[in-house]
């Protein structure tokens, strides 16, 4: 399986444009998915300068309904019409979606123009084959005493709540040699979601770990504690980009050492 960032929020690589956001193109055999799609429309750009064309993608796959996720998608739509592949994403993840600060609440949800179409997208619930050996994750289990973030909020009917981000969706490819786990932001956990996808595929060892694993404000005991459940179940390879943070590289370099290498935008990485 071949891994390739399109966006990063760091960009070392000359010609291409970084943000904050994640889009990746992953190849499996001969089947290609577009996992996240940035902010807009500049991962379109840095894909074509990678030579990756993303006519060949037989996915979208969105891992939840953040701006820097999923706003590129009607620009992606544009670009790919008429035939626009299958759009997979979490239930709820078009729902509004915000962020409380000092100021008040920002909207932080996917990105709406006045005369944009809604998006029709196959509602995954439950774990799901997109293609032989290509699974979609949805929301996983947490911990009982596990605490949302309060800065992460929602509304729907109750109005005004806590997301609780069930609408956030991994992807799983199921090797012979093991298993490559993607994650966009883990807002669930990225030590929950890796769990989640061993307890799926029993007998199958964690071979890759990639994507954003929101990390860049935990506590120090918070980052101790991921860093050490991770290197318990020994992924051979971690690839973080995004949201990770430097604090939470470092803390997973400190535990896993030459196994983890940051995913910056324009790497190709065999996973």
């Amino acid at each position: 399986m071949t891994v390739s960032c399109m966006m990063d929020d760091y960009c070392p690589r000359r010609g291409l444009r970084g943000e904050h956001g994640l889009s990746l193109f992953l190849q499996a055999g001969d089947f290609s998915v577009i996992f996240d799609t940035g902010q807009g429309g500049r991962f379109m750009e840095n894909a074509a300068d990678m030579g990756i064309d993303l006519r060949e993608a037989r996915a979208i796959v969105l891992s939840h309904g953040h701006y820097d996720h999923c706003g590129g998608l009607g620009k992606l739509r544009e670009r790919l019409a008429p035939d626009c592949p299958p759009i997979y994403a979490g239930r709820g993840w078009d729902a509004p979606k915000m962020a409380r600060d000092a100021g008040g609440l920002v909207d932080i949800g996917q990105v709406r123009s006045a005369d944009s179409k809604p998006t029709a997208a196959v509602v995954v619930e439950s774990l799901t084959s997109i293609a032989p050996g290509i699974f979609l994750l949805p929301a996983v289990a947490r911990p009982a005493d596990s605490a949302d973030n309060p800065r992460f909020r929602t509304v729907d009917g109750r109005g005004e709540t806590v997301d609780r981000f069930e609408d956030e969706l991994s992807l799983v490819v199921v090797e012979e040699d093991g298993l490559t786990v993607i994650a966009g932001c883990a807002h669930r956990g990225i030590l929950n979601i890796a769990a989640a996808a061993l307890q799926a595929f029993p007998g199958k060892v964690l071979k890759t770990l990639a994507g954003g694993f929101h990390l860049a404000d935990a506590a120090e005991d918070a980052l101790a504690a991921v860093a050490s459940g991770l290197a318990g179940l020994e992924p051979g390879r971690v690839l973080c980009s995004h949201c990770t943070g430097p604090r939470g590289y470092a803390a997973l370099l400190a535990a896993l050492g030459n196994r983890v290498t940051w995913l910056s935008c324009g790497m190709r990485v065999r996973a």
